[in-house]
């Protein structure tokens, strides 16, 4: 289990808070190989705008990735899993969690803040109805509140999520179909790769609102159990857990690995 240590020894709810970023997506394995074999700017630049990878699932080397981190998991008393509206979390969250001794009583709470930062169309999510019909089984406590509407109806992501977006922030979004907001997105990341379209002022605002929300849960898993309460777990993507554990802030460039069980370092007393 990894921590990104900032030098703090005592924290509220230390402990209780772990993040895990999803195993490899078909999108991260073919952008792995195509840089072992020394393709080129313009081709991996190009396979970031590949709709083919549109909100993609996991990768076969992902699958496996899964299979060394459940033991670690499975020793957890989780009580609360948040993931992001992405089928590659989903399916993380499945693979990971299936035989955990806590399946039928865990919370998975479908959380837009914790989604990624976007650089490539693996990151496009529109209607998700599908994604919650081939889990909402599987997950049998799966709550999608956060992102639905009051019918429970899950709402479209695209149009939700692209005005947030500052480079979008003159753009007309409702007046747009899926496919005309998916072509300037495309558009975008092609010019930007490999920045993300989100600036880093943007997504710490999104991972401050995050930590609010984790608080809150938090509570409620220690007013169910003072003495011993039960953990919660994030699974999300690279550019969020970087954000929530403030490695932007030391200057590293390290990646946040796939399939890693890391400790939250979060002083959730500084959180409002």
């Amino acid at each position: 289990m990894e921590e990104f240590k900032e030098g703090r020894s005592e924290r509220e709810y230390e402990g209780q808070v772990y993040l895990v970023r999803h195993a490899k997506s078909l999108y991260n394995e073919k952008k792995r190989v195509l840089e072992e074999k020394g393709g080129s700017e313009e081709v991996i630049r190009n396979t970031a705008i590949d709709l083919t990878m549109k909100d993609c699932g996991l990768s076969e080397a992902g699958l496996e990735e899964i299979k060394s981190l459940k033991k670690e998991v499975n020793a957890l008393d989780i009580g609360i899993v948040l993931i992001s509206p992405m089928r590659r979390s989903f399916e993380t969250a499945y693979n990971l969690l299936k035989s955990h001794p806590n399946l039928s009583k865990i919370v998975f709470k479908v959380t837009p803040e914790i989604r990624g930062g976007m650089r490539a169309t693996s990151g496009l999510v529109t209607d998700i109805s599908k994604i919650i019909d081939d889990y909402k089984e599987k997950l049998p406590k799966l709550d999608i509140s956060r992102i639905a509407n009051e019918d429970e109806k899950p709402l479209n992501l695209l149009q939700k999520f692209i005005p947030q977006y500052k480079v979008f922030k003159d753009e007309n979004i409702t007046e747009k179909t899926d496919e005309e907001i998916i072509k300037m997105v495309q558009e975008v990341i092609l010019k930007i790769y490999p920045k993300t379209l989100e600036t880093k002022e943007e997504i710490c605002n999104r991972v401050n609102k995050a930590k609010s929300i984790v608080k809150g849960h938090l509570k409620t898993l220690s007013s169910q159990n003072i003495e011993s309460p039960q953990k919660l777990l994030i699974i999300s993507h690279s550019a969020f857990i970087k954000g929530y554990l403030d490695i932007t802030k030391t200057g590293t460039k390290r990646s946040v690995p796939n399939s890693k069980v890391l400790k939250d370092i979060t002083d959730y007393s500084t959180i409002e």
